[in-house]
């Protein structure tokens, strides 16, 4: 908001925003101030280091991954990758324009960061008709024009496929993201709406992979085509043999979709003909996914949020910066 105030403790802080119940939010040193109507002042330690509160001042990127069921938004420093907070909220193509500014300024207010923190905004979408109202939301809110990446953008990655145009941006920003984070062999398995298998090699050439139906997807289909099978949650199952039907669900939908990657890795590996390539685990049910496979991998949840910060980078200052990331976990 570009507002500054003199707490009374004799801190100065930036105005962020008002919380649902009027309580003006400051930030100072890196401590999150709720004032009421009365003068009352309520903390909250937000616990940012030097170099975040440094980062802050600065500008952050934005960067905002639109998948065909959710919208993850990350805050990404200046210097690094290091991801200092992300969100997630349900992709809805119901939404204005002004509806989406209004959810993100609300959004970063709460989690104590004001338009002014941000400066750029990097979007990646596979949701072609949802992406303009977006982008078109974030440009009113920031006052500035946003970056969008898409598969005609320049990046310095090579598409060995036979028809580059029709690569999902999610992909490219994979390949480009584990190219400079992994500068190995990599077999991407991204967990979104569809399972998706990304082959890239040390080089940063993407040569193919595999699109399969998501987790989700399975669940979907068993309750629509079913009259009698309940829909259940997605949830790692106790045990393989279900002794109620929602856990017999619960237990065919989880384990044939971890048997399915582990089967289909093995066979990208046979035909890639490499053995020293890293299966790389990211997207929204990597987490829960990961623990039970038998290949070994590495889980990285931001890997497509990281490729968005990269891409913006070299799109806009014609380089890629660090890349330390402190984050990538090794199964």
């Amino acid at each position: 908001m570009g507002l500054r105030v003199l707490l009374a403790n004799g801190l100065e802080g930036s105005v962020v925003g008002f919380s649902s119940m009027g309580a003006m939010i400051v930030m100072a040193e890196g401590v999150l101030h709720h004032i009421n109507s009365s003068g009352a002042v309520r903390c909250y330690a937000k616990d940012f280091s030097e170099e975040t509160k440094e980062s802050e001042r600065a500008g952050m990127d934005l960067v905002v991954d639109i998948g065909n069921s959710e919208t993850v938004f990350g805050m990404v420093q200046k210097e690094g990758l290091e991801i200092v907070d992300h969100w997630r909220i349900k992709t809805s193509k119901a939404r204005t324009a002004d509806e989406q500014e209004s959810l993100l300024n609300a959004i970063m207010s709460s989690r104590g960061f004001s338009k002014d923190s941000v400066r750029r905004a990097v979007i990646g979408s596979v949701v072609p008709s949802h992406t303009a109202t977006v982008v078109k939301g974030l440009e009113r809110l920031l006052k500035d024009d946003c970056i969008v990446v898409d598969s005609k953008s320049s990046l310095p990655i090579d598409l060995d496929v036979e028809e580059p145009l029709t690569v999902g941006v999610d992909r490219l920003l994979n390949t480009l993201a584990a190219k400079v984070i992994f500068n190995k062999d990599i077999l991407v398995v991204d967990f979104g709406t569809a399972t998706s298998f990304d082959c890239i090699t040390s080089e940063g050439v993407f040569i193919g992979g595999v699109i399969a139906q998501g987790i989700e997807s399975g669940m979907e289909w068993l309750a629509d085509k079913t009259a009698k099978l309940p829909s259940v949650e997605l949830l790692p199952p106790d045990r393989v043999i279900g002794k109620r039907t929602e856990e017999c669900i619960q237990s065919g939908i989880f384990f044939s979709s971890v048997d399915a990657v582990d089967g289909i890795v093995t066979r990208i590996k046979k035909e890639w003909g490499t053995s020293e390539v890293i299966v790389v685990i990211t997207g929204g049910y990597g987490e829960l996914v990961a623990p039970y496979l038998r290949t070994p991998n590495h889980l990285e949840p931001f890997l497509t949020l990281y490729g968005l910060a990269l891409a913006g980078r070299f799109i806009e200052d014609g380089r890629l910066g660090s890349v330390n990331t402190k984050g990538t976990s090794p199964r």
